[in-house]
This record gives structure tokens, C-alpha cells and sequence, in this order.
């Protein structure tokens, strides 16, 4: 039998706090926390998606297959949906779990969203979609 004693400071890092540094104990992970006065989020795994989203071209596809604001203040199609399929990625289990996303400014920053379409502009714009304001059959949107 072999027995392995876990070492945390690998490094040769000591368990005296530098100056002005406060030490949280500890258990079995070797990292340190520390304050920040940085922005940082809960989130960020959603950057890897929207990131993936921008690989695979989705704003393209959208934008040539989804109809175009009726309005001058609407919202183009991927403005509803990528904040709605983030959050659904990010474990949202309904519409208004995108008020999630659009609280986040930290996430909004990274990514590039100004600005979100509340939940209900969302419902709304899902049912007029479903009510065949999408779909014209020559692949081209609006």
C-alpha cells in the first residue's frame, strides 16, 4: 500500500501572509483568494458559449434566415435569441430566467450586449415567430 500526503504549497509558497493580505485556511484546494475590485461574474462559462456561437456563425445564419425588425426600435432576431439560448445553456429553466443575463453587466460587457430584450419582449417576439412570422420558404428573411 502506498500513501500520499497532500502537499498544498508545491511551490514552495509559505503560510505567512504577505503584507495587507488576509489567509483564508485551507482545506484540500490549493488556491487563495483574495479581494478584487475588478468586475467578475457568477457566468463566466457563457463567455465560452457566446464565443462558440461566434465561431459557428449564428449571427449570419440568423440575420439571413430570421425577418427583420417591423419597427425602427426593434430588436433584430439574434438579440432575442442569444440571450434566451444563453441562459437556457446557463441552466435557465423559463423566459424570465433571462433577467439573469440582462442584471449581469459584467457578462453583458464581455460580450457585447448594449442591450437585452426584457422576458416579455421576448414571449412576445417567440409567439409572433411561432404564429409564422418567420418562415417564408425562399430562405431569406424580411
Amino acid at each position: 500500500m502506498v500513501s500520499v500526503r497532500y502537499n498544498p504549497h508545491l511551490l514552495g509558497e509559505t503560510n505567512k501572509p504577505k503584507r495587507g493580505e488576509k489567509m483564508i485556511r485551507q482545506t484540500v484546494l490549493p488556491f487563495k483568494l483574495k479581494r478584487t475590485e475588478e468586475k467578475i461574474t457568477a457566468r463566466s462559462g457563457l463567455v465560452l458559449y457566446e464565443e462558440f456561437m461566434r465561431a459557428m456563425g449564428v449571427e449570419a445564419l440568423v440575420g439571413r434566415y430570421m425577418p427583420r425588425p417591423g419597427s425602427g426600435r426593434g430588436f433584430e432576431a439574434i438579440r432575442y435569441m442569444k440571450p434566451l439560448s444563453m441562459t437556457l445553456y446557463g441552466g435557465g429553466e423559463s423566459i424570465e430566467d433571462v433577467r439573469e443575463i440582462r442584471e449581469d453587466y459584467s457578462l453583458r460587457e464581455v460580450v457585447g450586449f448594449r442591450e437585452i430584450p426584457s422576458s416579455s419582449a421576448i414571449w412576445d417576439w417567440l409567439k409572433r415567430m411561432g404564429e409564422g412570422g418567420w418562415h417564408r420558404g425562399d430562405g431569406e428573411g424580411q
